[in-house]
């Protein structure tokens, strides 16, 4: 799809906040299931390569994906650490 918007931070967000199912999710967003699978993959490889220590750079070379997508997943992935941590801290 190039740049244009897509849906992955939000169909993201649904199963790892929320725990929904990739079928549960594709049919809300009216998106195939591989699709769905495809963005929480590159979450999963990106997060992973992160925690490695790896630089953006090294990130894209090793998965293959933009600057831009791997940006967009980054910030992402802050966000839900930062959300896990203040769902501890309350308690």
């Amino acid at each position: 799809m190039g740049r244009s918007v897509t849906h992955k931070v939000q169909i993201c967000r649904k199963k790892l906040l929320k725990g929904k199912d990739t079928p549960d999710i594709a049919k809300e967003y009216s998106h195939d299931p591989m699709s769905v699978d495809k963005y929480l993959l590159d979450l999963h490889r990106i997060n992973f390569c992160s925690k490695k220590g790896m630089s953006k750079e090294e990130i894209c070379f090793s998965i293959q994906r933009s600057a831009t997508l791997v940006e967009e997943y980054l910030k992402l992935i802050e966000e839900i650490e930062r959300g896990r941590t203040k769902k501890v801290n309350e308690y």
